[in-house]
């Protein structure tokens, strides 16, 4: 029995040589379409020999800047960023159904936004209309989210959207005392240690929120000049190279190749438009 045709579903497939860069290639014997492993996925149109793309891979694991990316396997910038774009979608549906428990954590990032461009630049931006905010939390089981939630204040309804689905009631919130936060814990009845930033120790009492923030920052000072649109994706990408820690290279590889390839997702290049 061969690999399941894309078109057509069957199993009556036979191996049918190989491609240019070396893939191995089917054929079906019911609907005589030719294909490969990467058909129908979010690489089907890659060149790239298969040592060169897993090594794109390894670069993407890296957070290599796109000029690193372009000059490692000799493409063109444009291209290094459609396939950033490309590999980051689809983990778009990463976080889905993720719920906190036990002591969870909670804090706000800022992004600064060019408003007449809708790109990210450098800083955390002033005023609510001038950048985007991310809404991160972890708990004690290490488990993380980070979710945008555009421009504009931090309002009952962003927290409850956002916070309220994630985190489950009866947990024991540990947060920095702001009004919405407060409407978060009365509304899940969870437990509370209030960290202000003013107060002593609060920097020790949000360490594990504060260190998942500032690799949220560092991660994302290599897409400054990035559409403000695809925030959430890299979000999802951050949270989903967290859950790779400790592994070897060639299983992050391997792990995320195999993700990618069962998520369905096909990125074409007019959708990013």
């Amino acid at each position: 029995m061969g690999r399941p045709c894309p078109r057509c579903g069957s199993f009556g497939t036979r191996r049918y040589g190989r491609s240019r860069q070396g893939r191995q290639r089917w054929k079906c014997n019911d609907c005589g379409s030719t294909f490969s492993e990467r058909t129908g996925t979010v690489f089907a149109s890659m060149k790239l020999p298969p040592r060169k793309f897993e090594l794109l891979v390894s670069l993407m694991l890296r957070d290599s800047t796109l000029e690193t990316v372009s000059e490692v396997l000799g493409v063109s910038s444009k291209t290094a960023y459609l396939w950033r774009l490309k590999l980051f979608s689809c983990f778009a549906e990463f976080q889905k159904g993720s719920i906190l428990s036990g002591k969870v954590w909670v804090d706000e990032a800022f992004f600064a936004l060019e408003r007449k461009k809708w790109v990210l630049v450098n800083g955390d931006g002033r005023g609510p209309r001038n950048q985007i905010m991310v809404l991160c939390g972890v708990d004690s089981s290490g488990r993380r989210f980070a979710v945008s939630s555009g421009s504009g204040h931090l309002t009952k309804a962003k927290v409850m959207r956002i916070y309220g689905n994630r985190i489950k009631p009866g947990s024991f919130l540990v947060h920095d005392g702001i009004f919405p936060h407060r409407i978060l814990v009365s509304s899940l009845g969870l437990g509370e240690e209030v960290a202000k930033s003013t107060w002593p120790g609060s920097k020790r009492a949000m360490q594990p929120i504060n260190s998942f923030i500032a690799e949220i920052k560092r991660s994302m000072y290599k897409h400054i000049g990035g559409r403000s649109e695809y925030i959430q994706i890299y979000m999802d990408w951050i949270v989903y190279k967290g859950t790779l820690n400790g592994m070897k290279m060639k299983d992050k590889i391997a792990k995320t190749l195999a993700f990618c390839i069962q998520s369905g997702v096909v990125f074409r290049t007019k959708d990013r438009y």
